[in-house]
């Protein structure tokens, strides 16, 4: 087979969620035969290393579309009066993820790779929907949705809302709509669309209800080894450029840590893993027991050493592929309920579910305090998650996705 795959970052087998995803859709796609992968950097680092791809044999070509946002986005985006911008942007009418991606850009990126024949053109996010369909030859077409992002800008708009942001919401209420128009005209014209969970694919039916739609779930490895009894610090993975991120971490340190140092006896410290970290986050970082880890390349000795791992998300889509990390790494897990939504775990046999600051600080102390606990929750996630969730699996069911729908009749 001669595939292209199109992705809005670089693959990788390790770091940010996304590029995760992108990593176990590419490696499946690779078993099947020959790979172009066209990284469209409108998401995650455009200098970010290709490690994956070359290992896996991919030809990579890195599209170079930064700083070409579309003009009219781009004006929009100067006004300073709130209102006026919101009506400029009702007005508009394209998604500001979308929007990432100019016409000109767009233009370059169909030229080329004009007169490739592709057997499949696999496309990595939504909003990169109108690349995929850009591209002519092409025999078969999918697209992993991974998670409804107008529902996901819907719950950021919610949680903003609360906080008194109510410009910031008004203008992600107008992102979801029309991130939900784009998803509904250029979704059913795929063969096949892929969801991240049961949830997710309810959400993606709405918008492409005749289309065939494959569950492919989120993954991480199974750290090799035995059920570890780490005794080290409270652990946060996440990159801080995904607002979820920043949001759920500024609720930890400004609600949660307070009333667990106000508590716990115990020598207890809070290390905080990566990139993106504002002048906000660190302000709120000056309190005894946190230590700023910025990006970190290995996580494995992280989760060796951690005593538990926290996952203090409100708002958001899909599922979090840190929380999957987290418990195939064998580390216990404090959460809220939207953080480990759309997974099979259960607060008190597999983990701690909280949602209000005293909740969590109460599970942050009880789970500190008794290491046999935290070895038998732990213990019960990975099971829970290592058939469905580990990666070398959800590998090798894409693969075989993927091979079923080469064997289609005909095109939609």
């Amino acid at each position: 087979m001669r595939i292209l795959m199109i992705a809005p970052a670089m693959p990788a087998l390790t770091g940010n969620g996304l590029a995760m995803r992108l990593g176990v859709f590419l490696e499946a796609l690779s078993r099947l035969g020959a790979v172009d992968l066209a990284v469209l950097p409108v998401a995650g680092q455009s200098d970010a290393s290709p490690t994956l791809p070359q290992a896996l044999g991919a030809t990579v070509n890195l599209l170079p579309i930064a700083g070409q946002i579309d003009t009219h986005f781009s004006l929009i985006a100067r006004l300073r009066d709130p209102q006026e911008r919101l009506r400029a942007f009702r007005q508009y009418g394209r998604s500001s993820l979308s929007a990432r991606l100019s016409p000109h850009a767009l233009g370059a990126f169909a030229a080329a790779f004009a007169g490739r024949d592709y057997d499949l053109v696999h496309v990595g996010r939504a909003y990169l929907a109108e690349a995929g369909l850009a591209v002519a030859g092409a025999r078969r077409r999918s697209l992993d949705v991974d998670e409804d992002d107008a529902v996901a800008w819907r719950s950021l708009a919610k949680r903003r809302r609360r906080r008194g942001e109510f410009d910031a919401a008004a203008m992600l209420e107008a992102d979801s709509a029309a991130l939900e128009r784009e998803m509904r005209q250029n979704l059913p014209r795929y063969d096949l669309l892929f969801a991240s969970s049961a949830a997710e694919r309810v959400n993606v039916r709405r918008l492409a209800a005749e289309s065939p739609i494959a569950i492919a779930h989120n993954a991480a490895r199974v750290r090799a080894g035995r059920l570890h009894r780490g005794d080290g610090p409270i652990l946060f993975v996440g990159g801080l450029g995904y607002w979820p991120n920043l949001d759920g971490l500024a609720w930890l340190l400004g609600q949660v840590w307070p009333r667990v140092l106000a508590r716990v006896v115990l020598p207890s410290q809070l290390w905080i893993a990566g990139d993106g970290l504002t002048a906000g986050v660190r302000r709120l970082a000056r309190q005894p027991g946190i230590r700023l880890l910025g990006r970190v390349a290995d996580l494995d000795p992280l989760y060796r050493r951690a005593a538990l791992a926290v996952a203090p998300l409100h708002c958001g889509g899909g599922t979090r592929i840190k929380v999957i990390e987290a418990a195939l790494a064998g580390v216990p897990i404090v959460s809220t309920p939207f953080g480990a939504a759309g997974l099979p775990l259960s607060d008190g046999r597999d983990l701690w579910l909280a949602d209000r600051p005293d909740d969590f600080a109460v599970a942050l102390r009880q789970a500190l305090a008794d290491p046999t606990e935290r070895f038998r929750r732990a213990a019960s996630a990975r099971g829970h998650l290592a058939v469905r969730y580990e990666r070398s699996r959800v590998v090798a069911r894409l693969a075989c996705q993927f091979s079923a729908l080469q064997l289609t009749s005909s095109p939609v």
